[in-house]
């Protein structure tokens, strides 16, 4: 019988590249497989699971409250294997907070995920052993370690290069790598209002929500400093590109400051770092995850920190660096001088030990050694076991039953009556 593999991506701009991969291997493991991939929030796509009838599901974490509720459904009456891809592969692994943002703030019985896939195994033992404490993951042995399919495509020569928009072509063609500077951004939450916040349902807003508000307005702060030193620097040296990349869940109008500077090109498409990273001399990043494409592609990094970032985002670990080497370190305040000393040779990538062990640790990476998440994951949808069986006195099974049902029966309801007296749906 043709197995049904379904992919449900929560952020296509980030995650629809790697379920495409993903896919592609599955296929070629196993061409008679049907394979689909769905948005979460697509409409219709309650629908769609039910007709499609999916022996596996791949779907990304259940920490946002109500995640999981559906999928009770989808286990119950289809049979369908549960699986979750960690799609956040890097969190500070020390912080209180971090780990209840991991775990998430969904409940759901320890039998409804069958396997928890990460990127690597230092998150793994952290997170997956407080999923089992919360009965959330019935054994350890159940988180799996494969890599981060993203970066996948440093190992692969062969593999195909995004085209990058013409405008930033363009602009990469009238500069020497070495006169090309990347800023990645991460300031997304400097545009959430409290209610947002609560809205998000997995930020535990319930005993935080002051710290979390406050964190908003430092935030907002910080991203202006970034902004007008940024400027600053590219007034200095006309003679350098500043590349700078937002976050795919900023808006483009955050930094429309950049718009008139000719030496500032503002990328707001929805390009990985692994696209651009190849074109640029040196990458600065606030902490991000995206310092792992500096250490692969043997680029001179600068971590950018803030004093007052350090005295309120401590205790959520917000824009750290963990503990993970940049080439250079510096206050936001004294970009500029850390642009020059990179123009002076000062700045310079070199592998260490301490890279290797980070590379290791949080995305499954050793020396000398293939590496092929998308194979790895596309093993794991296709192996052969088994399904947990939601037990019938399952209180979740009921808690989703009870917030499932009446919103069923009310769009029911609604439809027939817009049907009744001959409303048109469009």
């Amino acid at each position: 019988m043709e197995l049904k593999i379904l992919l449900v991506i929560n952020k296509p701009n980030r995650e629809l590249s790697i379920m495409d991969s993903i896919k592609k291997e599955i296929i070629l493991f196993s061409p008679k497989t049907s394979v689909e991939i769905i948005e979460r929030y697509r409409t219709g796509f309650v629908s769609f699971v039910f007709s499609y009838r999916p022996d596996v599901i791949l779907t990304f974490p259940f920490t946002g409250i109500g995640l999981s509720e559906m999928f009770y459904l989808f286990k119950v009456l289809l049979g369908s294997k549960i699986i979750c891809f960690r799609t956040e592969g890097v969190i500070d692994v020390e912080s209180e907070y971090n780990l209840k943002l991991a775990t998430g703030a969904d409940t759901y019985g320890k039998n409804l995920v069958d396997l928890e896939i990460f990127w690597g195994n230092k998150v793994r033992l952290a997170v997956a052993s407080e999923l089992v404490k919360q009965r959330k993951l019935s054994s350890i042995d159940r988180a799996l370690v494969v890599g981060y399919p993203r970066i996948e495509k440093y190992f692969d020569v062969a593999s195909n290069k995004r085209v990058l928009p013409e405008r930033i072509k363009f602009k990469f063609s009238a500069y020497d790598k070495s006169n090309i500077v990347l800023f990645v951004t991460g300031f997304h939450l400097a545009n959430y209002s409290r209610n947002d916040l609560i809205n998000a349902g997995d930020l535990h807003t319930d005993t935080m929500i002051d710290l979390l508000v406050k964190s908003v307005e430092v935030l907002k702060e910080y991203r202006s400093e970034w902004i007008e030193n940024i400027i600053h620097t590219a007034e200095k040296y006309p003679d350098l590109l500043f590349v700078v990349k937002k976050h795919p869940i900023e808006k483009k109008e955050d930094y429309c400051k950049f718009q008139e500077i000719k030496n500032i090109l503002h990328v707001y498409e929805d390009i990985q770092v692994n696209d651009i990273i190849e074109f640029v001399g040196l990458f600065v990043h606030y902490g991000s995850t995206s310092l792992i494409d500096a250490y692969l592609s043997n680029t001179p990094s600068l971590y950018v920190y803030s004093k007052k970032n350090n005295e309120w985002f401590s205790e959520l670990s917000w824009f750290s660096d963990l503990g993970w080497p940049s080439s250079a370190k510096v206050s936001v305040s004294n970009i500029t001088q850390a642009i020059k000393n990179y123009i002076e040779g000062k700045i310079i990538f070199k592998v260490t030990p301490e890279i290797k062990k980070i590379m290791k640790d949080y995305f499954n990476i050793e020396y000398g050694y293939r590496y092929e998440p998308s194979k790895e994951i596309a093993k794991i949808l296709l192996s052969n076991n088994s399904v947990q069986k939601i037990n019938i006195f399952d209180k979740y099974l009921y808690k989703s039953l009870i917030s499932i049902i009446p919103r069923a029966l009310y769009n029911y309801l609604v439809g027939l009556l817009k049907l009744r007296i001959g409303i048109n749906y469009d």
